[in-house]
């Protein structure tokens, strides 16, 4: 089953118990270019901000959230409003309210964040972020075993090219 189909069930069952979570996004980071990438959302309609990316550096609330440790709550987007920001544009015009936010580790290393957004102001109450921190559980590992799974195809792709390369230089 494909990445977007597994979070399309995830977000159903999700839906089915809370149903102002309207919106459920993953972002990785990249390290090297400083740039996190909107690679997977599930939600009703369309979804410009798949595949969008931005540096990280450059979002200081995001950034605070690795600072802290802590995942973060907006329960009303308007304290972006004067924001330039192309996703905060783009959330508020899709009309998104508030959102939980939380940062992904692989390892200790941060790699990423589920973002979960509803278009209704002041949802996220401790216990619906009980719950969501669940499936924030759930989504990382289904996330995580899919980008080991291509990491482990890579370095096998890598290992392969370097047994040619090493029989036959010319040739490999």
């Amino acid at each position: 089953v494909p990445l977007d189909q597994k979070l399309a069930s995830i977000h159903e069952a999700l839906y089915a118990q809370m149903n102002f979570v309207d919106r459920i996004s993953v972002a990785a980071y990249d390290r090297e270019t400083d740039l996190l990438k909107t690679f997977l959302a599930s939600s009703p309609g369309h979804n410009d901000l798949v595949r969008y990316e931005a540096r990280l550096s450059e979002l200081p609330s995001l950034s605070e959230i690795l600072r802290s440790g802590h995942p973060r709550v907006v329960n009303d987007f308007g304290i972006f409003r004067d924001g330039h920001h192309v996703h905060t544009k783009i959330l508020e015009g899709e009309g998104y309210r508030s959102s939980y936010t939380v940062p992904l580790y692989l390892d200790g290393s941060f790699w990423g964040f589920i973002f979960f957004n509803s278009r209704t102001s002041s949802q996220f109450s401790e216990a619906a972020l009980r719950a969501l921190d669940v499936y924030a559980h759930l989504i990382s590992a289904v996330v995580t075993a899919e980008m080991l799974a291509v990491r482990i195809l890579a370095a096998a792709i890598r290992t392969a090219h370097d047994m040619v390369h090493y029989r036959d230089p010319e040739t490999g």
